[in-house]
């Protein structure tokens, strides 16, 4: 049994409970077991019918419903089943469904002396709790199943705002992605424009400084509002190459940098040279690359993807660049650096700093003196 210590703070500083039924609860016992967990200002009402339940939750909230849809008969409590007739007026299928739908979320313990299996059904379907007791409210279970009941729907509300919050979140994640996307298609386009135009003309001696700048950003605005940019495609690419970079760029997103994917990379890179792609139709494929990830990553992070296929694009342009380096050497004529001369000379700076710095006058002999 759930201990009455840990859930009670679920409930409000001064609960409420509403009974709904025919027949008039004694709060005595549930009363002296709150008095026991430290909530000595309890409020208790009773509903006679349905009608009059949604008015007094309308009214005033409650931290829980607690419903008994049978008549008790004259003489006690319903401690046998012949006590007990079904109410007319308070039916479950039809009360606990417009309870729901009226907007109410708390707890609600349904109390019967014996229950059907459509009670059971119906009250698992709205998220409800049934304490079959024929000691009914004078029950010693009635506390605890109003405490597990309040303790499960807290659990509950929680979950949903944090799937809202997950949601949001995800979201988020989302148009960043699509506008750190936009912005790298913006720079493509940019590159097209200009070596499709030729070098920029220099300025002239009436064009200043904040005209540049305005011409410029009204540039780039019309790069970014031009959403029709399609990634071009080079045919000097080998066949497969989109999917081989597919498949790179996902290894690459699930193992990391720390990876073990360096020759993989260099491969490529040594295949992007042999096929003289430009800088920037290399980040064309990655951008379409990305792009096919982050349409189909569905619940996961975005943030995570940009991040490690930012990561990869910088390895791979770094080894491209060596690759076209150590192209112009064997064009030129350059040999290959030895490994050796790649290591830092050993200097010796106390030498260095004794022969190349003049003493001070007089700092000798005052070091002398000290």
């Amino acid at each position: 049994m759930t201990d009455r210590l840990d859930v009670k703070s679920k409930l409000s500083a001064n609960p409420s409970f509403l009974w709904v039924g025919t027949s008039e609860p004694t709060w005595t016992s549930l009363a002296l077991s709150l008095d026991g967990i430290g909530h000595h200002s309890s409020r208790f009402f009773w509903a006679t019918s349905t009608s009059t339940a949604f008015s007094h939750l309308r009214d005033e909230p409650v931290d829980c419903v607690i419903v008994c849809p049978f008549q008790i008969a004259s003489g006690g409590t319903g401690m046998g089943r012949n006590e007990s007739i079904y109410d007319s007026d308070i039916t479950l299928a039809r009360f606990l469904p417009a309870l729901r739908a009226g907007g109410f979320e708390g707890a609600v313990v349904v109390v019967t002396p014996h229950a059907s299996h459509s009670d059971w059904q119906t009250a698992l379907c709205y998220e409800c709790e049934i304490l079959v007791t024929a000691e009914l409210w004078n029950s010693p279970v009635l506390l605890d199943m109003v405490l597990h009941a309040v303790s499960r729907m807290g659990l509950r509300q929680e979950h949903h705002r944090l799937s809202l919050a997950e949601h949001k979140r995800l979201t988020r994640e989302r148009d960043e992605a699509d506008h750190l996307l936009s912005q790298q298609r913006a720079i493509v386009a940019q590159l097209e424009s200009l070596s499709a135009t030729g070098n920029a003309s220099p300025p002239t001696d009436t064009e200043t400084p904040t005209s540049r700048l305005t011409s410029t950003l009204q540039q780039m605005q019309e790069i970014l509002s031009d959403s029709s940019t399609e990634p071009a495609t080079s045919a000097q690419l080998p066949e497969g190459i989109n999917a081989y970079y597919q498949e790179l760029l996902r290894t690459y997103v699930i193992m990391g940098s720390g990876s073990s994917l360096g020759e993989e990379i260099a491969t490529l890179a040594e295949l992007i040279a042999a096929a003289n792609l430009t800088p920037r139709e290399t980040l064309q494929l990655h951008l379409a690359r990305v792009e096919s990830i982050v349409n189909g990553l569905g619940n996961r992070s975005f943030r995570h993807v940009m991040a490690r296929a930012d990561l990869l694009i910088l390895e791979l342009m770094m080894r491209l660049g060596e690759c076209y380096r150590r192209r112009l050497d064997r064009q030129a004529g350059i040999p290959p650096p030895h490994p050796e001369s790649l290591q830092p000379a050993s200097l010796d700076w106390e030498n260095q700093l004794s022969t190349s710095v003049q003493p001070i006058p007089g700092t000798q002999q005052r070091r002398d003196i000290i």
